[in-house]
C-alpha cells in the first residue's frame, strides 16, 4: 500500500502512492463487476434451462390430456352411434325436440 513520508512528525501519503491505490481500487471494482456479470449470466442460463424444462413438461402433459380427450370423444361418439342404432325412435324424438328448442330460442330475439 502507500508509504507515508514523515514531515514535521506528521505522515502524508505521496500523490503517486494515492494514484497507485486508486488504480488498484479501480481494477478491483472492474474485476468485481465482471464477476457479478458472469454470475448473472450463469443464473440467467440456469433460469432459462429451468423454464425450458418446465415448458417441455407442460407441453407433454397437455399433449397427453389432448390424447385422452380425443379417446374419450371417440368412445362417446361410438356409444352415441350404438344408442341411435338400437333406439332410432328415441333418437329421432330427441333430435326433433332439440331442433324445436333451438328454433324457438332463435326466433325470440
Amino acid at each position: 500500500m502507500a508509504t507515508a513520508k514523515t514531515t514535521n512528525g506528521r505522515s502524508s501519503p505521496d500523490s503517486a502512492d494515492i494514484a497507485a491505490q486508486l488504480e488498484t481500487v479501480k481494477a478491483d471494482l472492474a474485476a468485481l463487476s465482471q464477476t457479478m456479470a458472469d454470475y448473472g449470466r450463469g443464473k440467467g442460463a440456469e433460469a432459462r434451462a429451468h423454464v425450458n424444462e418446465r415448458a417441455n413438461d407442460l407441453s407433454d402433459a397437455a399433449r397427453l390430456k389432448g390424447e385422452q380427450a380425443r379417446a374419450e370423444i371417440d368412445r362417446m361418439t361410438a356409444q352415441t352411434g350404438d344408442m341411435v342404432r338400437s333406439n332410432p325412435g328415441a333418437a329421432l324424438g330427441v333430435a326433433a325436440g332439440v331442433g324445436f328448442l333451438v328454433g324457438f330460442l332463435s326466433s325470440r330475439r
